[in-house]
């Protein structure tokens, strides 16, 4: 994406080195605060991109329906609590039948890892069937997945303060969005991502759900939950979405045929919406280096965990779009697109 330095806003003094060194201590003051913050900051955060891709639908129905505000932002409510409350549900669902069958998963896994045993011995490898079958037993695999599981489900209590989040900054005195300059810009470019985002996830996790749920596969809806949730990580979120369903397929199902099936077909959505779909919707307004997604994943990663990790891509549409905006740190916008300010740039 092109852009017209002239258009720039430019401070009266500007300095690259001093501009680094502010961008690098603001960077770390920024993220001491909000680890410090985060049990705050996380589901604030989250509502705050949830009531901004939700707020054009207020629009949408005040503009074509002819509906009162107040009317538009209680339909909207609804439609955003009831969405929270189905995805709750279905989670804490899943997981406690997950919890009720662990036991039954764990035989399964050691029925099929003696199986695999049995034909290696049987080819002549000579493996220790016994030892190998107490090892895997000692491990503490199926511990740390229930405990897992256990945080998820107390997680999804968070969702009631999103809630609350997301009925206030809805039901706010309304404020006219600005028409032009670096704020139009940057609201622009973050509602367009996030719609877009936003439908195509939903899209590729009721598809995911679905052709798990004919294949019989169990927890079908919660992979389908996941794929939604990890369709806004771009490329990992995908490539997780796709290894999730593997191990229940590999112990539930004994014909091969359903076990390649529970991964081509869901791939060949992952394939369609997020390879082909998506780059046409979306354009340049994602515009960021793979390698810039990767770094900004583990930074709001190790920053928020996993809800970091969620909201790492907006953010950085956030932060790149603003740093365009501006002479002083242009060129950090343009390193995070991956286009490298030339020497004749660096001179000036």
């Amino acid at each position: 994406m092109k852009n017209n330095r002239s258009n720039l806003i430019q401070p009266p003094t500007s300095s690259r080195v001093s501009a680094a060194c502010l961008v690098i201590l603001a960077t770390i003051a920024t993220a001491w605060a909000f680890m410090f913050t985060k049990a705050i900051m996380i589901p604030f955060v989250l509502s705050l991109f949830i009531a901004f891709t939700v707020s054009p639908l207020i629009d949408v129905l005040r503009k074509y329906l002819k509906v009162p505000r107040i009317v538009a932002i209680i339909l909207t409510l609804l439609l955003v609590s009831g969405f929270l409350v189905v995805f709750g549900l279905l989670i804490s669902t899943n997981v406690k039948v997950f919890l009720a069958n662990i036991e039954l998963y764990q035989e399964k896994v050691y029925a099929a890892a003696e199986y695999l045993l049995n034909k290696a011995n049987s080819w002549g490898m000579g493996v220790k069937k016994e030892a190998v079958i107490e090892s895997l037993r000692s491990l503490p695999i199926f511990d740390y997945v229930s405990t897992t599981a256990g945080k998820i489900l107390s997680g999804v209590v968070n969702f009631a303060l999103v809630t609350i989040f997301v009925l206030f900054l809805l039901t706010s005195k309304e404020q006219q969005m600005p028409k032009k300059g670096m704020w139009a810009q940057v609201g622009s470019s973050t509602r367009k991502y996030l719609l877009t985002k936003t439908v195509m996830s939903v899209i590729t996790g009721a598809l995911t759900g679905l052709i798990l749920s004919i294949l019989g596969l169990d927890m079908a809806a919660m992979f389908g939950l996941l794929a939604f949730l990890l369709n806004f990580i771009p490329t990992l979120g995908s490539l997780i979405a796709l290894l999730l369903p593997i191990p229940v397929a590999l112990i539930q199902f004994d014909s091969s045929v359903l076990i390649l099936l529970s991964v081509l077909l869901p791939g060949a959505v992952q394939m369609a919406i997020g390879g082909i779909m998506e780059p046409k919707l979306m354009g340049e307004t994602l515009d960021l280096h793979p390698i810039t997604i990767l770094l900004a994943l583990m930074f709001w990663g190790l920053l928020w965990g996993p809800i970091g990790a969620l909201l790492a891509t907006p953010i950085c549409v956030i932060i790149k779009s603003a740093l365009l905006r501006f002479e002083v740190s242009h060129d950090f916008g343009e390193l995070m697109a991956g286009r490298l300010p030339s020497i004749e740039t660096l001179e000036s």
